[in-house]
């Protein structure tokens, strides 16, 4: 089974797909410091474009207390629940919390994390009930918090509670990982199990958050083996990374055989995102996506990072396009919502990152353009800035396919980073992941 955004497909416009929606849970997503308004963006353009008249909309509910201390632990969450209620940002326990910089405390932020949890734990439990193949939470995704404390920009982490609720039916769930950043809270919360597979791929560089994600972590105890992490250099672009992407799900499918997906599709990959790394496209991560969805599993799909507010709606429409199989019109259609501003807001110059090399200077000419890129109909192209491999911390390594990147070489010849069985790669179509 394969469809794309750009082009109809009987058995992907025939799968039944749910999406999480209401005005409240959109504006309460719209108060997240880090991203404002990226939610009701995100759901103006997918409204733009009729996608929502092929999709059940579902009502999400407030994650509970309970619910969310299936994760995080109660202390964790009462203090959320008791700085959120006046925006205390100058209570000393909040640093043990990770609430800070990154995380601020800001008034009602528990009810934030309630909605996120809530309406990821709703996607799940439709698919519990077996009313749809494929259920959608854009703004949830959030994959850095442990279970007591925030991180990266991360109140909760709604994944893990998706996983969990998945668990109650599923004997084996897999998590799918595309976000620039490692997602550590997630492989942090099922490293000891064999229950839930974590696979990753993202950048992973000194200094880069969260700093995790090194290719000889492969989970503890009885988990060992079950967490796959794939660092990446910058500038990868969407044929390489599809061509490590499929050799990696093809033996993570063979090993594990999973019973449902979560897959996390962060948009900070996409070219021009302010965070400079990553060459992606849309139609990039959309092969990624069809590639998973052919399996006909449960499937769970999650936002995430995108900093880039126009490039990450742009993205998640066409994937939510990809998903039910429709093609795009290349001019967005007026509709009565926020019709004038949502169009403004998606046509105009992107952001660029003052002071970063990779995105000095104007936007590339047509010509350094990412392969590709014309499939995508025009009124979801943004003119890209050339992105290239601006460090040279790792070294090359022949049995590596071209893109995935190693440990520095103090590091990779430490017996203590790299075990005798750690994972290795004979070639770019044969992973070998599992040896035990």
């Amino acid at each position: 089974m394969s469809c794309r955004g750009d082009s109809d497909d009987d058995s992907c416009s025939k799968r039944r797909v749910a999406y999480v929606y209401s005005s409240v849970y959109i504006e309460t997503c719209d108060t997240l410091s880090k991203v404002p308004n990226r939610a009701s963006m995100v759901h103006s353009l997918i409204e733009a474009y009729g996608l929502l008249e092929h999709m059940s909309i579902v009502k999400p509910h407030l994650a509970s207390i309970e619910e969310m201390a299936k994760f995080h632990t109660d202390s964790y969450l009462e203090h959320l629940h008791k700085i959120s209620q006046d925006g205390d940002n100058d209570d000393p326990q909040s640093v043990d919390y990770g609430l800070g910089y990154d995380c601020p405390v800001v008034e009602g932020i528990f009810d934030y994390a309630a909605a996120v949890g809530g309406a990821t734990l709703t996607a799940a439990q439709c698919l519990l009930d077996q009313k749809c193949e494929v259920a959608i939470n854009w703004a949830g995704g959030w994959h850095h918090a442990k279970k007591d404390e925030a991180s990266g920009f991360c109140y909760v982490n709604d994944a893990v509670l998706g996983i969990l609720k998945l668990r109650e039916k599923y004997e084996r769930v897999l998590y799918v990982d595309v976000d620039l950043h490692h997602g550590d809270g997630v492989e942090d919360a099922f490293s000891f199990t064999s229950k839930v597979m974590t696979v990753s791929l993202h950048k992973f560089s000194p200094g880069f958050f969260p700093g995790t994600g090194d290719l000889c972590d492969t989970g503890l105890g009885k988990g060992r083996w079950y967490a796959v992490n794939v660092p990446l250099e910058d500038g990868i672009k969407d044929d390489r990374y599809y061509q490590i992407f499929t050799s990696v799900m093809q033996e993570v499918r063979a090993q594990f055989n999973p019973e449902a997906i979560v897959m996390q599709l962060g948009a900070d990959t996409m070219a021009g995102d302010p965070m400079c790394s990553f060459n992606m496209t849309p139609v990039g991560v959309g092969k990624c996506l069809q590639y998973v969805l052919q399996w006909q599993l449960p499937t769970l799909l999650l936002g995430g990072g995108g900093y880039n507010l126009a490039n990450t709606a742009r993205c998640w429409t066409y994937l939510t396009a990809a998903v039910l199989g429709k093609t795009l019109s290349s001019e967005i259609p007026d509709h009565e919502r926020d019709a004038g501003s949502a169009r403004r807001s998606l046509t105009r110059r992107p952001l660029y990152a003052a002071g970063a090399d990779t995105m000095a200077g104007p936007p590339c000419s047509f010509n350094m353009t990412p392969v590709g890129w014309g499939k995508v109909p025009v009124a979801l192209q943004w003119q890209l800035p050339a992105h290239c491999c601006w460090r040279s911390h790792f070294l090359s390594c022949p049995s590596l396919p071209s893109g995935m990147c190693r440990l520095p070489e103090s590091r990779a010849q430490s017996p203590e980073t790299s075990p005798e069985r750690s994972v290795c790669v004979e070639d770019l179509g044969k992973f070998v992941l599992f040896t035990k």
